[in-house]
């Protein structure tokens, strides 16, 4: 039976993609989500994250937190980076649970830790504004946002901008994160 279930779910996940692909979002959203069925043990994280993310975001579904979360959290489950950032941003935002900046910091560091450019941007951010039980420090947040950015995190080259113009005020780095900060933008 395991040998099917594993058929049934490569079929389903591939269904999803290619209804994503034709931009049929709610075809996409429903294959997906027959993937994620008990009976099917599904492994992958990648499909629980396009769930969280669809439910976090609205997009063709019913914005739902709660199930943003938990589909966050069984991503997490199979020890996936992403997982790990996502519910770290939910606890930051109180979505699907309440809010515990204490806990988004120790679940964006485990992301960092594990090659996640998007936890090292929003751990950047924590350190930037002393949150989270971190004392504020710009070092580091430099430091976090220079790894996310040099993965193309568009937010993080924005907040090195920022930094580098109005609190470090060096030109020379204003100008380069302004230069990749047009690059990114005009992809």
């Amino acid at each position: 039976n395991v040998h099917v279930s594993g058929k049934a779910r490569d079929i389903f996940e591939h269904m999803g993609d290619e209804f994503k692909k034709k931009q049929e979002y709610s075809k996409s959203i429903y294959y997906y989500q027959l993937c994620t069925c008990e009976k099917l043990a599904l492994k992958k994280a990648g499909i629980f994250l396009k769930l969280g993310e669809a439910f976090r975001l609205g997009r063709f579904v019913n914005t739902s937190y709660d199930k943003a979360f938990s589909y966050y959290k069984k991503a997490c489950e199979l020890n996936d980076k992403d997982g790990f950032c996502w519910l770290g941003y939910c606890y930051e935002k109180g979505y699907g649970t309440s809010k515990d900046l204490a806990m988004a910091v120790q679940l964006y560091q485990k992301a960092d830790q594990m090659g996640s450019s998007l936890a090292s941007g929003y751990l950047g951010t924590m350190y930037a504004m002393g949150k989270g039980g971190l004392p504020k420090n710009m070092d580091k947040a430099e430091f976090l946002w220079k790894k996310a950015a040099n993965a193309g995190q568009i937010s993080a080259v924005r907040n090195l901008v920022k930094l580098y113009e109005k609190i470090k005020k060096n030109q020379t780095e204003f100008q380069k994160w302004s230069k990749k900060l047009e690059q990114l933008e005009k992809k």
